[in-house]
């Protein structure tokens, strides 16, 4: 009787809880459990995460041509570029190397899911700041959209998620931000003001020019 009783209560409590970074589960013919792919709060997120993102690229397009360009945009464009083909080539590489190694690291398996949110929100700041390579979108405005990047990255991947949407979503927005803080700290502020860039930045100029004579 006992035995039945706590198992009433603990059935009372999944189904009346609200809020939780685990998939809501439901008892089916008392044999089986239905897991729902998208909680409240991940379709809440789904349908807020785009308007937010779409919002910054709108807000960045209408504010570009009333910042000065900057001298040395070329480098802070081959920078941003090379940082998206390696965030790119994890990106791609990533599940296999999930795949493989399952049996021996587990843990790596199971946070596979912040892993790529992360991986696709570093994609998304480093092709922000090659398109648009101004530092006060690069340095204030990119890294928000990585954030919010890796975040509907993690609710759409929500039925693969084994530690819950929620908690995955969590540590990639915070690696997200701290990787794209890293860049900007070191890497942009560097190029913005350090004197023997601008021989960099005319020599890829001059590359590009040459390229643009060959094809022509």
């Amino acid at each position: 009787m006992f035995n039945r009783w706590c198992r009433i209560q603990t059935l009372d409590f999944v189904k009346k809880r609200k809020f939780s970074n685990l998939p809501v589960q439901h008892k089916i013919d008392g044999t089986r459990w239905d897991r729902i792919p998208y909680p409240l709060y991940a379709r809440r997120v789904i349908y807020i995460a785009p308007i937010i993102i779409s919002g910054i690229i709108g807000t960045t397009i209408y504010l570009d041509p009333q910042f000065p360009e900057n001298p040395n945009s070329e480098v802070v464009k081959d920078m941003f570029r090379r940082g998206f083909i390696v965030a790119t080539s994890l990106l791609i590489t990533f599940p296999i190397i999930v795949v493989v190694l399952k049996t021996r690291v587990n843990w790596i398996w199971r946070q596979k899911i912040q892993y790529v949110a992360s991986l696709i929100g570093s994609c998304a700041y480093f092709k922000y700041g090659e398109l648009f390579p101004k530092s006060e979108f690069c340095s204030e405005l990119a890294p928000v959209l990585a954030v919010n990047v890796s975040v509907l990255s993690g609710a759409l991947l929500a039925p693969f998620s084994n530690n819950g949407w929620i908690l995955c979503s969590s540590y990639a927005a915070l690696l997200t931000f701290i990787i794209s803080c890293y860049f900007s700290n070191n890497y942009l502020q560097g190029i913005l003001f350090d004197k023997e860039v601008s021989n960099w930045n005319s020599e890829l100029k001059q590359r590009i020019a040459s390229r643009e004579k060959t094809s022509k």
